[in-house]
């Protein structure tokens, strides 16, 4: 797969870094729908980074395994656009965001993001109906060159399941895995982690 990346040196951002913690059933209908009998487990407290992360990874240029945050260059960051996949998405298997400050725009099965307004926060999901097995999958993050790719573990799927987090901190752009077990309803997945239910985009419509 990827080379490792850079150590962040000259000119990278600074904050320690965070800890790492069917398409649905009708249009317009997110999966996961309330009252159904699993309740999810507790949900991390939302992140939010105000300044610069010092002493993570930055990349540019080549393809990085996410593990825990990455900071991407600021060529990467601040030019062009930045596209999401998940290599399950399918019938079944939705690709979801919740978007605080963002535009994020579908496109076919992927998101795609412009880095000319800039970036706040993006929470990526997946999504399925409840009780669905999912097989070890990806999410990749790129921009030209420069790729990052969140490796998914199998797992059941009860819903809307956090998988990674975009956020903008001053011409930078840090990706964080949520290493997230628990999956559910979009509300309580979107409260937990300081978002608006009513802003989920999801991909493939």
């Amino acid at each position: 797969m990827s080379t490792a990346a850079t150590p962040a040196t000259t000119g990278a951002p600074a904050v320690s870094p965070p800890a790492a913690g069917h398409r649905s059933t009708s249009a317009g209908t997110p999966p996961g729908p309330a009252g159904a009998s699993r309740t999810p487990a507790s949900f991390p407290p939302a992140r939010v980074c105000h300044d610069a992360p010092r002493g993570l990874e930055m990349t540019g240029g080549t393809t990085t395994q996410l593990d825990g945050a990455v900071t991407l260059d600021r060529l990467a960051s601040g030019y062009g656009a930045l596209t999401i996949s998940w290599s399950l998405t399918g019938e079944g298997r939705d690709l979801l965001a919740l978007v605080d400050g963002s535009t994020v725009d579908p496109r076919g099965d992927e998101f795609v993001i412009d880095l000319l307004p800039g970036l706040d926060r993006v929470l990526i999901c997946t999504g399925t109906a409840r009780g669905v097995e999912l097989p070890e999958s990806s999410i990749i993050v790129a921009n030209g060159s420069t790729r990052v790719e969140c490796r998914l573990p199998a797992g059941t799927s009860y819903g809307v399941w956090p998988r990674l987090s975009l956020v903008g901190v001053d011409e930078f752009v840090v990706l964080l895995d949520e290493h997230d077990p628990s999956s559910g309803d979009l509300g309580p997945v979107a409260a937990a982690y300081g978002h608006d239910a009513a802003t989920f985009v999801r991909a493939g419509r």
